[in-house]
């Protein structure tokens, strides 16, 4: 009787191993068919998380009490990039001028608001809306022309502004594609405002389940400061929640001769009303 109670019990063991392994492997297949269909949107659909573009009717006007002039640039067929320029109060015949390249969810109804900093130390400050921002018109779509069209408009005002006389200024996701612009060019000099080592850093840090080679957008920060010969200069707030501070001091430790300025409890927006990113910047543009 034992024997034969024993002998149930182990058919009774078997029978739940295979239906649990039969469950076990379901439920392999299933997370793993989520994890691929995730990489896929992932992969295709990156620009909704990298960009996040508002469009404003080309009727609509702005409103700053500085004197700027308007204009749109064709960057390819059929795109034309929406564009201010902020002229200076200045009496000095040499014109220096703040190729300014603004973060990813902002358009120039609002960028337009950091051109004071800059013209009352003299400065020109020039500032655009990538594609699908704002009044541009087109769709970003790949890297390479998200450089190209920064590319283009840069070479554009060299035709009016000596490069000598050009410091780049990039925030946030346009400190990535400021890096990029200085490493091809020769401006004067070169500020980034909570800059991100690279993307495949930030994605690591958010996504760490995600393969980096999913990533369209690796933005090498770090590699293009390698590359960059002016002078460079990093302000990142210590409280910054969007790109910690730590990246920054990453990008010190691969080119050691970054100028990082730590803004101690700030976050990741408010450089312009930050007191001693005014004192260092007056200190910096007047070189």
């Amino acid at each position: 009787m034992s024997a034969l109670f024993f002998f149930v019990t182990l058919l009774k063991a078997q029978f739940m191993k295979k239906r649990l392994l039969k469950y076990l492997k379901r439920g392999i297949i299933i997370l793993g068919s989520i994890y691929v269909v995730a990489c896929v949107l992932v992969y295709y659909f990156q620009e909704k998380l990298l960009f996040h573009p508002e469009a404003i009717p080309k009727t609509e006007s702005y409103s700053y009490d500085e004197d700027f002039t308007e204009k749109f640039y064709e960057v390819t067929a059929g795109v034309e990039l929406n564009t201010l320029l902020f002229k200076a109060d200045s009496i000095n015949e040499k014109r220096k001028l703040i190729f300014y390249i603004h973060g990813n969810a902002e358009n120039l109804s609002t960028a337009g608001g950091v051109a004071p900093i800059y013209t009352k130390q003299g400065y020109d400050c020039f500032v655009y809306d990538y594609r699908g921002y704002g009044k541009s018109n087109g769709e970003i779509d790949s890297e390479e022309g998200l450089f190209a069209d920064a590319q283009i408009l840069y070479s554009k005002m060299t035709l009016e502004y000596a490069e000598e006389d050009i410091t780049i200024v990039g925030y946030s996701i346009g400190s990535g594609v400021a890096a990029w612009l200085a490493s091809k060019n020769a401006p004067n000099k070169l500020i980034l405002q909570a800059p991100y080592f690279s993307m495949k850093d930030m994605m690591s840090t958010k996504y760490p389940i995600l393969p980096a080679f999913l990533l369209r957008y690796p933005l090498e920060t770090n590699e293009r400061l390698k590359e960059t010969k002016c002078p460079i200069y990093i302000f990142h707030g210590d409280k910054d929640q969007a790109i910690p501070y730590s990246s920054s001091e990453k990008l010190k430790k691969a080119v050691n001769t970054i100028d990082l300025t730590r803004l101690v409890g700030m976050g990741h927006t408010g450089f312009s009303g930050n007191q001693k990113y005014r004192t260092k910047l007056s200190e910096i543009l007047s070189n």
